[in-house]
Formats: C-alpha cells, sequence, structure tokens
C-alpha cells in the first residue's frame, strides 16, 4: 500500500512514531494475531529451507532475535529495531554485530519480563527488511542488565571458568578422536604422530552422526583463525582445533550432531587456500 505521510521511514522500511498507537504485526501465513504460531512460515537462506532450533522458553528480559536480513546495514537494522521494539516500554541495549559468526542475529534488553513476554509472544515472525523475525529468550541476560543488577562481575568469573574447562575437555576429545583417527598419534596434540601414521584415512563416510567434525586436505598456511570464520557460518559452533605436523588436519566441535551436520553438508567441497577440496566427516567415536 501507500506509505503514510509524515510516517519516518528506515531504510525503506515505514515504522510507526512513538506517539502513535501500535498497530499489530502484520499477519503471516500460519499465524494469529498475538498469539502462539501453530504453523510457523518457512524459513529460508539463499533460498533453501533452514530448520532452527527452538529457544528457552524460561522469560528473560534480553530477547534474541534471529532470521534477520544480513544485507542490511547494522546502524540501519538496530533504528529499525528500536522503532518496533519501543512500544513495548524502555528499550536498555540493542546489539547488532558486523562479524561473521553473529550475522542475521541481534539482542534486545527491555526493562522488564513482562515487556520481554509480550514482545515474544507478539513479534514472532514479524517481517522486517522482507524476512521473518524468529523472536526467542536469549539464553543469558545482557551485560547492561547485570550490571544492572549486580552480577555481571560474578557470572564474567563464572563463564571464564566455564570456558576454560570447555576448552581442556575439547583438546583431551580432540587428542582422543585424532589418536583413533591415524591409529598412531602422541597424546601431547602436536601432529608428530599424524606424521608417523603416514597420509590420514578419510573416515568412513558411515559413521554414526558427532558434534565433533574431522577435517582434512588443509593446506600448510591454515590457520585457526581461517577454519573459525569458515565454519562459524553455521549455528552451534563452539570451538575449532588445528593439529599442525607433516600433514595438517583439524577438529571442529559444534554444540549437538544436528548443527555439525548441517555444517557438514553446507561445506562440502569447499576449498581454503589450496585446489585440494577439504575432506569433512564426523570424527570416530
Amino acid at each position: 500500500g501507500a506509505i503514510g505521510l509524515g510516517m519516518p521511514v528506515v531504510g525503506g522500511v515505514q515504522v510507526m512514531p512513538s506517539t502513535s498507537v501500535p498497530s499489530p504485526p502484520p499477519l503471516l501465513p500460519g499465524t494469529t494475531n498475538g498469539a502462539a504460531m501453530p504453523h510457523p512460515p518457512l524459513l529460508t537462506k539463499r533460498g533453501n529451507p533452514i530448520a532452527i532450533p527452538e529457544g528457552p522458553t524460561i522469560p528473560s528480559r534480553t530477547i534474541y532475535l534471529r532470521h534477520l536480513n544480513e544485507r542490511v546495514k547494522p546502524e540501519v537494522m538496530k533504528k529499525a529495531l528500536d522503532c518496533v521494539f519501543e512500544s513495548y516500554g524502555p528499550i536498555l541495549d540493542i546489539q547488532v554485530h558486523k562479524t561473521l559468526r553473529a550475522r542475521g542475529q541481534a539482542w534486545v534488553a527491555l526493562k522488564s519480563i513482562e515487556a520481554s513476554t509480550r514482545a515474544h509472544r507478539e513479534l514472532s515472525y514479524f517481517p522486517l527488511f522482507g524476512r521473518p523475525m524468529v523472536v526467542q529468550f536469549a539464553r543469558k541476560e545482557s551485560s547492561v542488565i547485570e550490571k544492572m543488577d549486580g552480577t555481571h562481575e560474578k557470572l564474567q568469573s563464572e563463564r571464564r571458568e566455564k570456558r576454560a574447562r570447555r576448552r581442556e575437555e575439547f583438546r583431551r576429545r580432540v587428542a582422543e578422536a585424532a589418536a583413533r583417527e591415524a591409529g598412531d598419534v602422541d597424546m601431547k596434540g602436536d601432529g608428530e604422530g599424524l606424521a608417523r601414521a603416514g597420509v590420514p584415512q578419510v573416515p568412513d563416510e558411515l559413521q554414526p552422526p558427532n558434534k565433533i567434525l574431522f577435517v582434512q586436505g588443509l593446506a600448510p598456511e591454515t590457520t585457526e583463525s581461517m577454519l573459525t570464520a569458515l565454519f562459524s557460518q553455521y549455528p552451534g559452533f563452539k570451538e575449532v582445533r588445528l593439529i599442525t605436523g607433516k600433514f595438517n588436519v583439524a577438529f571442529v566441535e559444534y554444540e549437538n550432531t544436528f548443527q555439525s551436520g548441517a555444517a557438514k553438508s553446507g561445506l562440502k567441497g569447499r576449498k581454503i587456500g589450496t585446489d585440494q577440496e577439504l575432506l569433512i566427516s564426523f570424527a570416530k567415536k
């Protein structure tokens, strides 16, 4: 329809001014106004259907948004989200990042649980810049809210300890997986055992799914940051461990086998700094 006179436009999308009574979100196939979505619209990425895991069911004051239009500049997206969420009360923080890993995502911190719960219910699959937003409760509160509550420092310390334990556990699993893959890898994880074992074998495609992927065919100049940039495009990415030596291999961990399987399929045939395609398979259990 025609754009109303006097209505502000953000990034080509008309939004309601703060003094107006907000209209309910436009209806989409499978949605009901202000109610749960029993049949959400089909979500796609580059024309291909995608499945997005369900988010936490426990309400939080921080809203996590996914499936946003990645072509929209972060500053434009932030202004649009401010207009969309302003009718739900004070907005404490909006985070839209430029990094590859965070593209298509945003976080909005509201002042109360009541406000975030209503936004979660009413804005699910709201069309913004041509894509229906996936609205979920965040797994952790925004740092702005944590600082207001006086819990930020304590929670940050706990997260650092958790990350350290997770890194140590990941290194242990990588060493064990490398030993199984090559059959003769020392547990130091320095890759010398891989060299003694000869050319690494491609793991059997019939291997059961594993949330850890085994990657071969890496060029000598491949770095962990290069692999992180590649594999973090897929949801659930946790960590990558590059084992260098005569033969460079890597292990990439995701949160679950569904996410590792999606990355394995999506990156099939990809190359990094060489004419040889990456060989990606589930690590042996």
